[in-house]
């Protein structure tokens, strides 16, 4: 079975949202120069590159990484890629066109056309309908599941409101539409809003 990998490398050239730091490695000892081992502190935030957003992100008082075991976080999922008129929006009216797929997975990944240059992002009455579908995660390739100048953040609080985790920065360039069986693996960081995460598919 055929395993994708649809994680972005995190690099200290990998873009991230306004405003967040971006990653930087600090070599402290290295094999190179003589030294017993290498080591290295990372600096990055905890929503870099590939990464999920636990309701604590948004909601005060809202469930972290500690409330989600890892078999939460496995299951069937797909891949489906937005219409390039959208102009970037997953709207309502897409998302209940693709209801009879979305029926049979618990994860929903949105994937931006291969011509598009738009930043994937859904608004407040396609992630309402992604709730009453009963997906469980929902993904995107961009930085946010909002647009970048929504200072209120609708989908975030959406989603996270009702239990529904969020995955940015997902890798589906290289990767067509689809079913298969999802992994997704954060860091093992108690009380966390959000994670850097690996996403694997299986086909």
């Amino acid at each position: 079975m055929p395993i994708y990998d649809l994680t972005a490398p995190i690099t200290p050239d990998a873009p991230v949202f306004p405003g967040d730091p971006s990653f930087q490695l600090e070599e402290l000892h290295s094999v190179e120069h003589e030294e017993r081992y290498s080591l290295c502190r990372l600096h990055m935030s905890n929503h870099m590159g590939t990464h999920i957003d636990f309701p604590a992100h948004v909601i005060r008082g809202g469930k972290t990484s500690t409330h989600y075991p890892l078999d939460m976080l496995i299951g069937p999922g797909v891949i489906i890629e937005w219409e390039a008129g959208a102009a970037g929006k997953v709207n309502q009216e897409f998302v209940q066109q693709q209801k009879t797929i979305i029926a049979h997975n618990r994860f929903v990944f949105f994937k931006a056309p291969s011509h598009s240059v738009s930043q994937t992002f859904i608004d407040k009455m396609a992630a309402e309908e992604l709730v009453r579908q009963g997906v469980k995660i929902v993904g995107v390739d961009s930085l946010s599941i909002d647009s970048i100048d929504a200072e209120d953040l609708p989908a975030h609080h959406t989603l996270l409101s009702n239990d529904v985790l969020i995955v940015e920065g997902l890798n589906l360039k290289d990767v067509f539409p689809g079913e298969g069986e999802v992994t997704i693996a954060p860091l093992n960081i108690p009380d966390m809003d959000g994670l850097p995460v690996r996403v694997i598919m299986k086909r």
